[in-house]
């Protein structure tokens, strides 16, 4: 118990940082969210078409978008947390902690998710129409942006558990569909080599 206190006590200045850049950040999303609301507000038929019956503008439809897909976004941030929280916590075991790693790793994962799902939802808006590919896209998409965060929170579980959760299994199916898109591996067996324990 002693050396678990000591060492709770010696990586707590690293551990406050991260709490507190948790918080900075969070309160940085919270900030900008409300500040788009209140630009939405002021900027309100701003870029609308005069003359065309039934448009709207530019920034009613992204807003319209965030709304109808508040669940995607919620999911897709809270996957990122989880996995900040969760990579932190695997650095401060594995004694490899350091800060400025740790809080440029979250800006990046939050750059290259919101810059990848903004590229793969447009892809979504290219085909108008509704068809089994434009449903494929989207599913195969947003699994992508979604399992680029959750994916990494997995194995650092799998880390944190010394292999005993998320079962290997999992993670093999995740590795493969990552290699070729394709949805049926989430669901397909996962085939052992002979000399591989479960």
């Amino acid at each position: 118990m002693k050396i678990i206190l000591k060492y709770l006590k010696d990586q707590l200045p690293s551990m406050r940082l991260s709490l507190k850049a948790a918080v900075i950040t969070g309160t940085l999303f919270l900030t900008c969210s409300k500040t788009a609301i209140a630009v939405t507000n002021k900027l309100n038929g701003f870029l609308d078409i005069d003359g065309i019956p039934g448009t709207n503008s530019l920034y009613e439809k992204a807003f319209n978008w965030v709304l109808y897909n508040e669940g995607y976004i919620i999911v897709i941030l809270s996957a990122i947390a989880l996995d900040h929280i969760l990579s932190t916590w695997k650095y401060i075991v594995l004694n490899d902690f350091d800060f400025k790693k740790n809080l440029g790793g979250l800006f990046t994962k939050v750059a290259l998710v919101v810059i990848g799902a903004w590229l793969f939802e447009s892809m979504n808006i290219i085909i108008h129409k509704g068809n089994l590919v434009k449903e494929w896209l989207t599913i195969v998409t947003r699994l992508m942006v979604f399992f680029y965060p959750a994916y990494s929170a997995w194995k650092s579980m799998s880390i944190l558990s010394k292999g005993v959760f998320p079962p290997k299994a999992w993670i093999v199916k995740i590795e493969k569909f990552k290699g070729n898109l394709n949805v049926e591996e989430l669901f397909n067996k996962v085939k052992h080599s002979p000399n591989e324990q479960n």
